[in-house]
């Protein structure tokens, strides 16, 4: 018995869905963070199959998600893997599918058996086109939002701009009134040491007086 064909065999499932290059595929792969375990769908059209369905047999998945192209490569035989789903089969001419990659929005769609609203609808989740009008209306909206907040802005400005002017006008106030004080409080002083002067000198001038009258 060949132990390599044996090995092989052991890695081998039961059953494969049959995957053709433009199929739209669901494929549910498990993920492990830590000691979590959870399962994550990734759909997209299938571009490549290679080897087959052995045990190196593997396919290609392609989506553009936020206008961005993402490519993943799925083994047939992989556990964590856990199931694929075959969503539509599109009618192609190639068995790769390496032209989708310079194309995007309408430009990559392809011809699908059928006219299903659903499948539709899928085509342009796969595309990116439901991510492009999704960006359009979130670009729109912040542009709506950052002129409301803009104009906001200018209010709150405009109210600060008349407390500041208020604020100046009272320092000035507060400023002349004060300096009127210091004024008349100098003057008062003034005024305090004119009549002290005075005061001092009648007193000189009545003793200089007296010494006179007693002379004669």
């Amino acid at each position: 018995m060949d132990l390599v064909k044996y090995v092989k065999d052991k890695q081998l499932k039961g059953k494969l869905s049959k995957i053709k290059p433009g199929n739209i595929v669901a494929v549910h792969q498990k993920i492990r963070e830590g000691s979590k375990e959870r399962v994550q769908v990734f759909k997209g059209i299938v571009i490549r199959v290679k080897s087959g369905y052995g045990v190196n047999g593997s396919f290609t998945v392609r989506k553009i998600a936020s206008g961005v192209g993402v490519e993943k490569t799925f083994l047939f035989n992989s556990p964590l893997v856990e199931k694929v789903e075959v969503i539509k089969q599109a009618k192609v001419r190639r068995a790769k599918l390496y032209y989708l990659r310079g194309r995007f929005g309408k430009s990559a769609r392809l011809n699908l058996s059928g006219d299903d609203k659903g499948v539709e609808s899928l085509v342009r989740e796969v595309v990116g086109e439901d991510d492009n009008e999704k960006d359009a209306s979130i670009i729109n909206q912040d542009s709506s939002r950052s002129q409301n907040d803009r104009d906001g802005e200018d209010e709150v400005k405009s109210d600060k701009n008349i407390e500041n002017i208020s604020k100046v006008s009272e320092k000035k106030e507060e400023k002349v009134i004060k300096d009127k004080e210091k004024d008349e409080s100098k003057k008062e002083k003034k005024k305090e040491v004119a009549k002290e002067e005075k005061a001092e000198k009648k007193k000189d001038d009545k003793k200089e007086e007296k010494p006179k009258k007693e002379d004669k």
